[in-house]
Formats: C-alpha cells, structure tokens, sequence
C-alpha cells in the first residue's frame, strides 16, 4: 500500500496538479501585489497634507480585504453586510475628488479608477476559479495590505528613531511574508496536501500579526501601563488644539505627578515602583470620563486630556476641577502592593484651552507649571495656571541666560565682610559674590543664587569664587593689616557633593598658594539630609588638608547632635534671623543662647551674624559669643586691609569696628 502511495505521489499526473496549483496561486498572488503597489503609489506628500483620506484610504483596504476573505470561503464573516460597508465607504471616496483641485484631484480620480479597474479584473479571476482553488489560496490579501497601510501610517508622522525602525521592521516582515507565500505555493507541487499548506499559511499570519500588533504598540503606547505615549499625546492634543479653536469649545488638560514618588522607588525597588504606577494607570482609567485621553509621559508623570468640556471657561473649570478631585479621591486611596499596603498621592496642574495660536509644548508648560505650584502649595492638592507664574519663569530664563553671559563675561566680585573677636579685633573675613548686570545693575545675591543652584549654575560660580577667594587670600598674607586672617567661602550643598570636589579644593591651594589652615569652608545644615556619611568623609579629607568647617545658618535646618558631634568642624554661626529679633523675641533669645552654649559645651568658636545694632552686639557679647559679624562693624567692601587700616570705633560698642 505505502508503495503504491509512494508512485502515486511521484507520478507526472500529481506534480503536474502540484504545478498547476502553483501557478494559480501565483498568478493571484501577482494580481494582489499590483494592487497593493497602486495603494502604495499615492505620494505620501498628499498624505502628509491629508491625514483624513489617509484613514478613508486605510478603511477601504481592510473592508475590501474582508471581502477578500468572503471569496476565499471565510464563513465566519457575512458577505452582504460587507458589500455594503465596501460600498459606503467607496461612495465616500468618490466624492472626495471633486473636493480638490489642482494635482490633488486629478491624483484622487487617477486613484480611484486604479483601485476599480484592478478590482474587477481580481474580481474575474477568483469568479474562474474552482471551490478547491479558492480554498487553498492563502489569505494574506488582507494582511499585507493592512500591513503597508499601516506603515504608511507609521512613516507619516516618523520623525525619530523609534518609528523609523518600525517601518523597517515592518517592511522587513512584509518581504519575508511574501517570499514564505511564494515558498508554500511551489511546496504545493512536489505533494503538500492543502491542509497542510493552510494550516502553514495561517502560522506565518499569526507570526505576521503578532509583530504588527507590537510595532503598533511601542510606536503609540506606554509599554508599562498600555496608556498612550507622548508621541500620541501630542498629537491627539494637536488635533484638538485645532478643533477647539475652529468651533469655539473648551478643554483642559491636567498634569498629574505622584508626590515622593523617586524617594519610594528608591527605598522599595523599581519593580515596586512600577506596581505602583500601573496601579495609577488603572485608577486614572476608572476615574475619568471615557472620551479623554489618558496618557503617560515618563516615570511618575501622567496627563488627562478633556476636551469640550464646557460653553464657558467658567464652565470648563469647574468640570476640570470636578475630574481633577475625582483623580485626588481615587489616588489617594491605599494601595496594595507585594501585600503591604502603601499611600501615594497626587500634586495636579491644570491649563485650560481654547484660544487660536495656542501651542501644544506651551500648553504642556502651563500645566506642568500649575502642577508645581500645587507642590508648592503642600502636595496632594491642584492648581489652575497662573499667568503671573508664566511672567515669572519667563524672567527667571532670561536672567539665567544672563547668567551665563555673567559667567562667560566676568561680570562678578568678590566684597570682603570682616568679623571680628570679644575684643574688637579682626580674627577673619567672609567672601561675598556680588554680580553687577550691564543693564540690570546689581543684582542681589537672593535673585541668583537660588537660580544659580537650580540652574547647576552654582558649579561653575562656585569654582570661581573658591579660586579668586584663594588668591585673595594668598595676597592677604603680604600686608600686616591682613595677615593671618581667615578667608571663609560658602559652600553650595550641590557644589560639596559634586564627585571632584575634593580634587579641585586641593588644585585650587595649590594653584594660588593660599594656606589651607587660614581657608574655613561654610557649609548648611542641608547638606547632612543625604549621603550624611560620605558628607563627614568628604569633610575629614579636606581637614586633613588644613581646611577648617563651618555651619552656617545655624538653627534653620537640620540640626541633629548625633552627627553634628562626628562634623570636624570649628565654627557655628548664629543665624542672622535670630540676631535680628533677639531683642524682642524671647524664643529667637533663647535659641542664640542655647547655640552659644552648645558651641561652648562642644569646643567650637560662635560667631553671630547680622549684627547690626549696638544692642544686639552686647547681648551676644553678654551671653559668651565669640565673634561678630553684621553692618555695625563694618559691610562687605572690595578691598579689606584698605577697610580695616580705617577703622573706627561705632558709639555703644566695646569693640573697634570697621567706618
């Protein structure tokens, strides 16, 4: 029996059906190729300035390839119902052509009667074709168009790398389907039976879908909670930008960040983290109303988009608002995680729209502004946009450009502010930076420096007031009046942390020549709220260079004797907020009191700052302070020997102090 099945399958007669059944399938093959390159033939330029007939064009290719599959004996999908579906949308793009002029009609009609003409001529095949034909004849008309539909789709927006590989990988995929096609028909003529060939087929298509179905979802989608990505974000928003302000709607978009989200995800672990974040993502899912679009930017930010959400703005906030409490209820609710139960909340920033001209990025800078200043406000709570907020960053960018010109440009000082000992003699001096704008003048330090330290400004500044404090100092040690003094800098906690900083205080002495014993670092309280061990470590290899410490502002901060008493410190310095009041206010009185008395009980010199009445000096004199330092005894001056060879002595004091 096997035998005669044997010279069967090997006789002329059956490799002569084999090669007949090739051949048909390749002749339609050809018939469904030539009419995916007249799809593929419209130039994406008219594309680009179309994007409706873009997706007009996409549902004609699927609802034609449903058909398809009718004729190819797919009994799961009703025929008539696709006829007229196939004809509405055919009825459609009839009447597009006469919508355009110029090459743009002529290029629809060219089109339209491509796409026909082909039709009916597969339409006269598939009709000449025998049942056994039609059934074996793999189902890919649908697939492939689909697939190059939809890159075309793709390469329309692709402008980066993510969607450029995308296409790639698509075309890839589409070549090896076609040559796997071609493969199983001429498998067919040396004996495949047809179900073997179709049940290969239909694994090649599932493959083929599966990788379209991921190419789509990276390109378009947060591949950790399955929300729309930035890329689709921006574009929704674009669109509706443009809907709102045709029609006169209003909308709102609401920018959504998760409070102490990197310190949670730093102390429980990335994969804790993302838990969390997907659990957010299904909350914002639930809470919403269905027609906005939910997206998530990256890490633990998240935007809710609303559109024509009201006739007013009045209206529109107050359903903006009526969301965003909905979000705060819903994400402040307790989660359950790796079976441990954890709270996290939100701080939301809301911008409304409507208005010609608006820009998506500007938009999402509003929202992201308002949702700072809901931070700002204490966390878990929202905020509108406040234009005088937008006034105020605006200046903020230009004065940092200003900065850097500052910077580039030379345009800051150094003033010198004497301190001086119980008995009126200069011990030491603090180094002031001073920057004199060109147009501006001169611009307090309380206006740039916090901008400096946000900006990572404060790295370069910093470097350049250590090195001309430095040679100020070396230069000191040439005059009587100067010598021995100590130059004290202050110390940015970014600056002290930065990984070289160490290195470049040690270049910088030995670049100038400046004595490290005379050198005394001024440090905050802060600087002790991360990293506190690597902080004394730092700290003990610049004392082991000769450099001194001191604490600054003394009181506003950190303030933990645990690891205060392992500092390698010599100097606390009073803050001037409790100088100013000591007088008045018996709890700034006691503070100074008990700061001089920690620092007596700990070996370390007291230094009051702000001193800028009789009264407050002998107060803190009385009291055991050390040294003084304030407007009383002298402001800070360019030019110090010069300042302390004019001293004089202030009425009231017990000391000789600076004119």
């Amino acid at each position: 029996m096997l035998s005669r099945l044997t010279r069967y399958f090997r006789s002329p007669a059956y490799l002569l059906m084999g090669l007949v059944l090739s051949m048909s399938i390749a002749g339609v093959w050809l018939l469904v190729t030539n009419v995916t390159q007249i799809r593929a033939s419209l130039p994406i330029e008219v594309l680009h300035r179309d994007r409706e007939l873009a997706d007009l064009l996409y549902e004609v290719s699927r609802l034609e390839a449903l058909l398809d599959r009718v004729r190819l004996g797919d009994t799961e999908i009703d025929n008539r119902d696709l006829r007229l579906a196939v004809g509405e949308v055919r009825i459609r793009l009839s009447d597009r052509p006469g919508a355009f002029g110029g090459d743009l009609g002529r290029e629809l009609e060219s089109l339209h009667g491509r796409i026909h003409t082909t039709l009916a001529a597969l339409d006269s095949t598939l009709r000449g074709s025998s049942p056994a034909i039609l059934r074996a004849i793999p189902a890919y008309f649908d697939d492939v168009v689909a697939q190059r539909r939809a890159l075309r789709a793709l390469s329309i927006s692709a402008s980066d790398a993510t969607m450029a590989q995308a296409a790639e990988q698509g075309d890839a995929l589409s070549r090896l389907y076609s040559r796997t096609t071609v493969v199983i028909g001429l498998l067919g003529a040396f004996g495949l039976s047809l179900l073997q060939l179709l049940n290969l087929q239909r694994r090649v298509i599932r493959r083929q879908e599966a990788a379209e179905k991921e190419v789509r979802q990276l390109s378009f989608f947060d591949p950790l909670t399955g929300l729309a990505n930035r890329r689709t974000l921006t574009e929704r928003l674009r669109h509706a930008l443009a809907v709102h302000a045709r029609q006169h709607l209003h909308g709102a978009l609401l920018f959504i960040d998760l409070d102490h989200f990197k310190t949670l995800n730093e102390t429980r672990g990335h994969a804790f983290g993302d838990q969390l974040l997907r659990e957010v993502a299904r909350r914002l899912v639930d809470c919403v109303p269905d027609a906005a679009t939910i997206a998530r930017l990256g890490g633990d930010e998240f935007v809710v988009m609303l559109e024509d959400i009201g006739p007013t703005p009045e209206a529109a906030a107050r359903q903006a608002e009526s969301v965003a409490r909905a979000i705060l209820d819903a994400l402040n609710q307790t989660y359950l995680l790796a079976d441990d139960e954890t709270h996290s909340t939100p701080s939301i920033g809301i911008a409304l729209f409507d208005a010609q001209g608006e820009q998506v990025d500007e938009l999402l800078k509003r929202a992201d502004l308002a949702m700072y200043q809901a931070k700002e406000a204490g966390r878990n709570t929202l905020r509108f946009f406040d234009p005088v907020i937008q006034q105020r960053v605006r200046e903020q960018s230009e004065l940092e450009a200003d900065l850097r010109r500052g910077l580039r440009d030379g345009q800051f000082s150094l003033r010198y502010q004497a301190q001086f000992d119980r008995e009126g003699r200069a011990v030491g001096a603090e180094a002031l930076v001073r920057w004199r704008h060109p147009f501006k003048g001169m611009v307090p330090p309380a206006d740039f420096i916090p901008l400096a330290e946000s900006s990572g400004l404060i790295l370069p500044l910093g470097r350049w007031v250590m090195r001309a404090a430095c040679r100020e100092l070396k230069a000191w040690q040439l005059h009587d009046a100067t010598r021995g003094l100590t130059m004290a800098v202050n110390v940015s906690a970014r600056q002290f942390r930065h990984s070289d900083f160490v290195a470049e205080v040690e270049a910088v002495l030995h670049e100038t020549g400046a004595p490290p014993s005379l050198l005394k670092l001024e440090i905050t309280e802060s600087l002790l709220l991360e990293d506190a061990d690597e902080v004394i470590a730092r700290m003990r290899c610049l004392r082991q260079l000769g450099v001194s410490f001191a604490i600054d502002d003394f009181g506003t901060g950190y303030s933990s004797l645990a690891y205060l008493k392992r500092l390698p410190l010599s100097q606390l310095k009073i803050d001037r907020s409790f100088v100013r009041d000591v007088l008045t206010d018996s709890n700034d009185a006691a503070i100074a009191r008990t700061v001089i008395g920690l620092g007596r009980s700990l070996g370390l010199q007291v230094v009051g700052e702000g001193v800028e009445t009789a009264e407050q000096h002998a107060f803190l004199l009385s009291h055991g302070c050390d040294a003084f330092q304030g407007f009383l005894l002298g402001k800070p001056v360019p030019d110090l020997r010069d300042a302390l060879l004019a001293r004089t002595l202030p009425a009231g004091t017990t000391a000789s102090v600076l004119s």
